[in-house]
């Protein structure tokens, strides 16, 4: 999960909203709807916001941070939606996650919201899971609500640990500032088509802002029991993994 800086909402769908009796169901007829899901996915980097599987116009969903059900009155507000991936609809309910798991259930805090800062609000431990270091309550939304820490998607992020080791150690010693500064430059980048780099389902993405933060997480990451003591905000960039579930 990272933070989202929202777009403009579509012109289009400011146009609707204006027409009586305008809902979120009649949205789906227009082209409308296509201009706010190009517009999620544009400002997402075509990621989902809770999981970060790579998604498209073809895979996602627009999801309300806060339900049609709880706040019908926020069922057109730009600002209460977000682009999510599919979550294994139609599989076993322990292996929904995200919107399709949330379903009308809330979650404390929005990825888009900058007042929320989610990235300041998780970290990782060395085997790829996701948690609320000192927030309980949020803790057990992101496994409860969200099933964050579904096998697959722990599994993914395991394997991103892996990557980061083999781009990391392709030589004896520390590696400098300005191969770290490189590093983090190629990792954050998008490509052509404003898409961050694909990370199958896991969407974890290691930003790391000191030559001692790489060496306190590849120590961590070589000690799997312990909890990553790095918020989101320094541990929570990405490296294109294939082959992922």
């Amino acid at each position: 999960m990272r933070n989202i800086r929202k777009n403009q909402a579509p012109q289009s769908l400011l146009a609707y909203k204006r027409t009586p009796g305008a809902d979120y169901e009649g949205l789906g007829r227009l082209p409308a709807k296509s201009h706010v899901k190009e517009s999620l996915l544009d400002e997402q980097g075509h990621l989902c916001c809770y999981c970060m599987r790579r998604i498209q116009l073809t895979n996602m969903k627009v999801e309300h941070w806060k339900s049609q059900k709880s706040d019908p009155g926020l069922q057109l507000d730009y600002g209460n939606m977000l682009a999510a991936c599919m979550g294994n609809q139609g599989a076993a309910p322990e292996e929904e996650t995200c919107d399709t798991r949330k379903a009308d259930a809330a979650i404390l805090f929005n990825p888009a919201d900058p007042v929320h800062n989610v990235e300041s609000r998780i970290a990782f431990t060395g085997t790829g899971r996701i948690f609320a270091p000192g927030d309980d309550l949020f803790d057990e939304q992101l496994n409860e609500v969200l099933n964050l820490n579904e096998t697959h998607l722990v599994d993914n992020r395991s394997d991103v640990v892996e990557a980061v080791h083999e781009l990391l150690d392709f030589k004896a010693g520390r590696r400098n500032k300005k191969q770290i500064q490189r590093f983090l430059q190629n990792v954050q980048t998008r490509d052509q088509n404003g898409r961050f780099k694909k990370y199958g389902s896991s969407g974890l993405r290691i930003h790391l802002t000191s030559e001692e933060a790489i060496v306190h997480f590849l120590v961590l990451s070589r000690n799997p029991d312990r909890r990553c003591p790095m918020t989101s905000s320094e541990l929570y960039h990405g490296f294109g993994v294939e082959g992922y579930r």
